[in-house]
């Protein structure tokens, strides 16, 4: 599944949602389409799959003990500080 996704965020990088196709994603990944289609129904669901991989580092990066609920100020501020450094990477603004 990992070569799957990152195979379709090098696709929606570099073409674009709409000229993405599940069948060049299947064939970068050396899966089958209908491995894919079992897991993604939609492009739109292979989509999201590949922003949630990007999400899922923002939080990774941040251990839980610097996310303190008493001090939701802090934490926020750390949060987004790591989405903004996730904004200005190459593979998110392609």
């Amino acid at each position: 599944m990992r070569r799957v996704l990152q195979s379709a965020a090098r696709q929606f990088c570099e073409l674009g949602f709409e000229r993405t196709s599940v069948e060049a994603v299947a064939q970068a990944s050396g899966v089958s389409k209908v491995t894919i289609y079992s897991y993604f129904p939609t492009k739109q669901l292979l989509f999201e799959a590949v922003v949630e991989q990007y999400t899922d580092t923002v939080f990774a990066a941040l251990p839980p003990e610097l996310l303190d609920p008493r001090h939701p100020e802090t934490a926020l501020s750390r949060i987004a500080a790591q989405f903004l450094t996730l904004f200005r990477s190459y593979d998110v603004i392609g």
